[in-house]
């Protein structure tokens, strides 16, 4: 009996221990050194490695992945701005630093090829020289629709020395002897050369002269040419391709004359935007021709040299990337001009200002352009108008 209690003693001292054994708390885990091979054991993905979302990319996208940059600046913050405190450096709290502004570029100089075409549509009346008619209480060409061709290009010797090349050919309809004639005309071809004055960079200046070949179409009797039709409607396409233009390039639609045009031309660019400036004087001294006086008061002549002046410039605005809105203008006077009319009448006026807004666009080597030329007063003012349509291609 006594043994049979002792072996129910026992077990139960020996139950009693295991369960104290069983609520003691469990020996920490060694430490972990750095140095250490990784876990051999198995975990989930997360437990592992980062999701596939936040790092595989393509090229540089990563870089644009909305909030990557916002996480990665908060986790490098944490790292090395926390102290075992975990309080954290001021100046990581500090709003980061502003990068300075990038300036832009300033242009590259270098040597290029380029040819154009242009395309200018003209409707309306041009105006003549002398006394105004007292029939129809005007003195115009009657209505003209007028196509001017101007084709020609560029090569540069030099980063700072161009040579050029204009070349003007017109088709169109001209009030001819009451009747409307259909006719064309070739103008004076131009040669020019451009030097740049200033080193290559964001403000320049330059000079022109361009000097043209004086082989125009037209008889410059416009008056009393009356056995020369075709002449006279030469003469009547060439003022309103010369009027379309705004009288901008009078050098290329002048009869009978040797043009030499030297200008001086300034061009700035700031960021998106360009300004162009362009003061230019066109002598244009007497080869032939003649004229009959009308009979009527006053006298119309042919100067032995025509003189006229032309200040204007451009401003462009890039609105989004190779595409701008831009606004050219000019003054244009006659001091001398091609036709003189001397009387006691009040004479024509010789100002002229003539605005073109226009668009532009760059297709990598093409760049083509839509301007509206609309002349302001003057002569021209409300007689005539011009759709100009140009295309450049530089290599």
């Amino acid at each position: 009996m006594s043994v049979k209690r002792s072996t129910f003693r026992a077990i139960a001292v020996a139950l009693a221990a295991l369960a104290i054994a069983g609520t003691a708390p469990a020996k920490a885990a060694k430490k972990k050194n750095k140095d250490d091979g990784p876990d051999k054991n198995g975990g989930m993905m997360e437990a592992t490695a980062k999701d596939p979302a936040e790092t595989e990319t393509t090229n540089d996208e990563g870089a644009y992945v909305p909030g990557k940059k916002k996480k990665e600046a908060q986790a490098a913050q944490a790292a090395e701005g926390s102290d075992s405190l975990g309080a954290t450096d001021e100046s990581k709290e500090a709003p980061e630093a502003e990068k300075p502004k990038e300036q832009p570029k300033e242009p590259t100089p270098r040597k290029t090829v380029g040819v154009f075409a242009e395309g200018l549509l003209g409707v309306g009346r041009a105006p003549l020289p002398g006394p105004l008619n007292p029939d129809t209480n005007d003195n115009t060409t009657g209505k003209a629709t007028s196509f001017a061709i101007l084709v020609g290009g560029h090569y540069d010797f030099s980063p700072a020395f161009r040579l050029m090349l204009r070349i003007p050919w017109t088709i169109g309809t001209v009030r001819s002897s009451e009747r409307d004639a259909s006719t064309n005309a070739l103008g004076n071809p131009e040669v020019a050369a451009r030097l740049r004055l200033s080193p290559p960079g964001n403000t320049e200046w330059a000079v022109r002269i361009g000097v043209g070949i004086p082989i125009a179409q037209g008889n410059t009797d416009f008056e009393g040419s009356a056995a020369d039709a075709a002449g006279r409607a030469q003469n009547y396409l060439q003022r309103a391709a010369d009027a379309s233009d705004g009288w901008h390039d009078q050098e290329l639609y002048a009869l009978k004359r040797l043009p030499i045009t030297p200008s001086l031309l300034f061009s700035h660019r700031a960021d998106r935007l360009r300004i162009n400036g362009e003061l230019k004087a066109s002598v244009m001294p007497k080869l032939g021709g003649f004229i009959t006086s009308p009979m009527v008061s006053g006298t119309l002549s042919l100067p032995a040299a025509a003189f006229y002046a032309l200040l204007g410039g451009s401003v462009s605005y890039e609105v989004f990337d190779h595409a701008h809105v831009a606004l050219a203008a000019w003054a244009r006077y006659g001091f001398i001009e091609q036709v003189a009319y001397d009387a006691a009448a009040v004479k024509p006026t010789a100002f002229q200002f003539v605005a073109e807004p226009k668009v532009l666009m760059q297709f990598g080597h093409v760049v083509p352009s839509l301007g509206f030329v609309l002349p302001i007063g003057g002569q021209l003012g409300g007689n005539i108008w011009g759709l100009r349509m140009h295309v450049d291609v530089i290599f």
